[in-house]
């Protein structure tokens, strides 16, 4: 189960990021669906059965990532939220790699109280909780919240996210706390995040 969004990236790839108030020519462009999505079908590819468990929105947006999902024969738990459309963000891609995002928000992220309530997972389930969720402003707590109080037996994976030092990164460490101090396994796929969520909260019991 993938607990966290999938959104729609606009990549632009060029030569350098523009000067302030510049105007530049992308030398390619791309519309991909992005966020979590790449672990969902690497997941699905494996043959393991996937459901995507975030919200998606009514529009071009939503659309495109449902038609990504059904494609990799992953589930989709939710209905779509008829009032608004699924995010995207504009990713800068330089010619050494470095990438720049500007994110906008949509019905990926769910901000209600209690909307993550209705999800459940058991034994034999994995969880995999997008630290870039964990990031969002409001949601990201709640998502943290939910996930921390998973049964043991659940396996958490993901968690930490790859976020340079700011507020979304401070909100994700914090939510992150919760959750893996939960009993019961949890797992995070790289080491360099794992030594500096150690160094900041110290080692869990």
């Amino acid at each position: 189960m993938f607990a966290g969004e999938a959104i729609v990236d606009l990549l632009m790839w060029v030569p350098a990021l523009p000067e302030r108030g510049g105007d530049m020519l992308a030398e390619s462009s791309s519309v991909q669906v992005g966020g979590g999505f790449n672990v969902m079908a690497a997941a699905a590819r494996q043959g393991l059965p996937v459901v995507y468990a975030g919200g998606h929105g009514t529009g071009p947006w939503g659309s495109m990532v449902r038609a990504a999902l059904a494609a990799e024969g992953i589930t989709v738990l939710r209905p779509p939220d008829p009032d608004a459309d699924t995010g995207f963000d504009v990713a800068l891609v330089e010619a050494g790699g470095e990438r720049t995002f500007v994110t906008s928000l949509g019905a990926e992220t769910l901000r209600e109280p209690g909307a993550w309530d209705p999800v459940r997972a058991g034994v034999g389930d994995a969880v995999y909780v997008s630290g870039y969720g964990l990031a969002a402003p409001g949601s990201g707590a709640i998502l943290g919240a939910w996930a921390a109080g998973l049964p043991p037996a659940v396996l958490l994976a993901g968690l930490a996210a790859a976020l340079p030092p700011s507020a979304a990164a401070r909100r994700a460490n914090a939510a992150a706390a919760l959750v893996v101090t939960r009993p019961g396994p949890a797992v995070s796929p790289s080491r360099a995040e794992l030594d500096a969520f150690l160094a900041r909260f110290g080692p869990t019991p």
